[in-house]
């Protein structure tokens, strides 16, 4: 560092040039543009989406129950259901920072809603006549829908009115280690809300990270978040000392700036976390997923019902499929395949054949490496035309609805592998079959064939982790919108 360089710092150190640095007009076009201050209207508009998204589906509901004769609407259920509605909203959180991912936020509506349905349902009481077991669910399933779409629109407004980066948090990171590297690019899709701008060194040994600004040390960490107009500060827990927070920590505080510390517990849903005080240092209990028991009976139970349900309805779809079929490419109408699931077991697994009969004269001269984790084909020139149809709106999984109702699968789930593949690589891929597999699972939602095969594991173990109905019945939401969007399908 050069002896002018050297200088500038120390000069910088100093109160007056920091309350100086404090009133430049750049600063207080910063601090007046935060998304804070020009986003104020947020709370409300969520406030008034999640109330009309309520009272739409009461009375939807109310209808349903009482038929359209009824003219008077039950005014005063209307108001002490929406007032309690926005209350259990208020408890999950959903009025808190707008910065939330998307993932995170569409699980605590779905949690919030399910509350907010049996509330509902026990002040329906007060109706001239309650809403029935049947109505309430009806209700459940159009309010989960409205408040999903109507925040999605109200977030999608937020977005034009905020540019490119609408809501976000330019962000310091303190550290510059392993977890360092990982936080940054986890934030690099901004998709929480938060834009790394560069990271301070801790007062550990430590070299930069590859490709990202180093702004200075943990010493200069006041003088660095106004220089680079940062408003939050994130914490790698494990590249500082005790000595260290405590200076990140008074800087944040003089400089009113956002302080987020990483838990090192990569994969857990806050949900599954509380805090606990153990002789003045906070600590993290981690709270254990009911894989077995009463709620593993429920998720069987309720893949029966459902499963047997989507089977009935489905059925003349399935005739019309089998017939398109065998009018189209000789061969059976069924294809069948040995698929792994709970606990390592074996089971025929069935499928609409989408690939023509003789695959193997097609396939001469190209190599398929079965042993490669979900592993899968772009270009299958074995795919019949019907077939591209059915793989990219995904009818051929339809059979799969009688794996699910025999046991072999869940609704929900990792997704079951080709026993070739299980057997290559039977290390990497065994904690996936703690569960059954399933006909679609978070990996599938969150990008399906687009997913590389780390990541893919990566959000298969996540589901394992923090398994929990609201979270299976996200799960079976996003899918209809995979579904129809055909993202990821091949």
């Amino acid at each position: 560092m050069t002896e002018e360089n050297v200088t500038l710092n120390r000069v910088f150190r100093q109160p007056a040039d920091i309350a100086a640095l404090e009133s430049t007009r750049e600063d207080r076009m910063v601090r007046a543009t935060t998304p804070s201050r020009r986003f104020r209207w947020v709370v409300p508009g969520l406030l008034g989406c999640d109330a009309l998204s309520m009272i739409c589906a009461l009375l939807a509901a109310h209808v349903r129950t009482e038929g359209w004769g009824t003219i008077t609407p039950p005014v005063l259920t209307i108001l002490a259901g929406t007032v309690i509605w926005l209350a259990i909203f208020l408890a999950f959180g959903l009025y808190g920072s707008p910065r939330r991912s998307v993932r995170d936020e569409s699980w605590r509506i779905v949690g919030a809603t399910t509350v907010g349905a049996a509330a509902v349902f026990i002040i329906s009481s007060w109706w001239t006549q309650p809403l029935t077991r049947s109505s309430i669910a009806w209700f459940l399933l159009l309010a989960v829908s409205l408040e999903l779409f109507s925040r999605s629109v109200f977030k999608s407004r937020i977005h034009r009115a905020g540019g490119d980066m609408p809501l976000t948090l330019r962000t310091l990171i303190v550290g510059t280690n392993e977890e360092a590297r990982r936080l940054r690019e986890a934030l690099a899709s901004a998709a929480d809300g938060l834009v790394p701008v560069g990271c301070v060194a801790a007062s550990s040994a430590s070299s930069p990270l590859d490709d990202f600004p180093m702004v200075g040390d943990i010493e200069e960490l006041e003088e660095a978040i106004r220089r680079n107009a940062a408003e939050c500060v994130f914490v790698a827990s494990t590249a500082v000392s005790e000595n260290d927070i405590a200076m990140v920590s008074a800087a944040c505080r003089r400089t009113d700036t956002e302080l987020k510390i990483s838990t090192n517990v990569p994969g857990i849903l806050t949900s599954k976390l509380s805090i606990e005080s153990i002789d003045g240092y906070a600590s993290f209990a981690v709270k254990r997923t009911p894989l077995g028991g009463p709620q593993a009976a429920f998720k069987r139970c309720f893949d029966i019902l459902v499963g047997t349900v989507s089977l009935l309805l489905a059925f003349p779809l399935i005739t019309i499929v089998t017939i398109a079929i065998r009018l189209t490419s000789p061969g059976p109408a069924l294809f069948r395949q040995f698929r792994i699931t709970k606990d390592g077991r074996a089971f025929t697994m069935y499928k609409f054949r989408t690939m023509l009969a003789e695959t193997d004269r097609v396939m001469e001269g190209r190599v398929i490496d079965l042993t490669q984790p979900f592993f899968k084909l772009e270009n299958d020139p074995r795919l019949t035309r019907v077939g591209r149809f059915l793989r990219s709106t995904s009818l051929d999984e339809l059979p799969q609805l009688w794996n699910v109702i025999r046991g072999d699968m869940s609704l929900v789930g990792p997704r079951p592998l080709p026993a070739e593949q299980v057997a290559a690589n039977r290390e990497i891929l065994g904690p996936r079959h703690e569960v059954r597999g399933g006909m679609t699972g978070l990996w599938q939602v969150s990008g399906r064939s687009e997913l590389q095969s780390d990541e893919a594991l990566r959000i298969d173990r996540f589901y394992i982790e923090n398994w929990s109905f609201g979270l299976d019945l996200y799960i079976l939401g996003r899918t209809i919108g995979a579904v129809l969007g055909r993202r990821g399908a091949r």
